[in-house]
């Protein structure tokens, strides 16, 4: 039987999640989730140089879960390249 997902589960993004989501988009850079049994890979995409990088996630993620991971790791992206966002 499958687990009954509350909003307490679900991960609503911020301001700030958006921002730096809406930056990695503009700079072709993506997260998306693959699947894998009934999890799934958090995907990050960019393109360098005109050809396509890929990175997975170590791990995998319950499809409620996705969502938290892909804007930590959009937030990352942002910061480090905070100093050219300005």
């Amino acid at each position: 039987m499958r687990k009954k997902i509350s909003a307490f589960d679900q991960y609503f993004p911020s301001k700030e999640d958006l921002k730096a989501m809406s930056w990695c988009i503009d700079r072709k850079m993506r997260c998306y989730v693959e699947p894998k049994g009934q999890e799934f890979f958090v995907v990050f995409e960019q393109v360098v140089n005109g050809e396509i990088k890929k990175t997975y996630s170590p791990e995998t993620y319950q499809m409620h879960k996705t969502s938290e991971v892909m804007f930590r790791i959009y937030k990352h992206i942002f910061k480090q390249n905070e100093e050219n966002v300005k």
